[in-house]
């Protein structure tokens, strides 16, 4: 199970760990979109839980549009070039950069 989600300084720097831990657990379980909209709903607390409060609803009623909206928040402008979660995380490191850059 995924532990929960403070949105904390240290977790911020992280967040894509927990978010590929959390997809990973939902894919596992084999959670439709509607569990896993519940599931992330749950694990965030926190300032987390108070920003995702102050969403609208047509952010919140969708896993697309709630997955974007996190991503927003945390993502840097770096990460923000991938299409999804799954480019980021099969990104390949070049053979001229360096481990630092990638």
């Amino acid at each position: 199970m995924p532990a929960l989600y403070k949105g904390t300084a240290m977790e911020d720097v992280i967040f894509m760990t927990w978010l590929r831990h959390f997809l990973n657990y939902c894919a596992y379980k084999d959670y439709t979109e509607a569990k896993k909209l519940n599931l992330f709903k749950l694990l965030l607390t926190g300032s987390d839980a108070t920003w995702l409060e102050t969403l609208p609803n047509d952010t919140t009623d969708s896993w697309d549009n709630l997955q974007t909206a996190f991503l927003t928040r945390y993502s840097t402008p770096e990460l923000m070039r991938f299409k999804s979660v799954r480019d980021w995380l099969n990104r390949k490191q070049c053979l001229s950069e360096s481990v630092d850059n990638f």
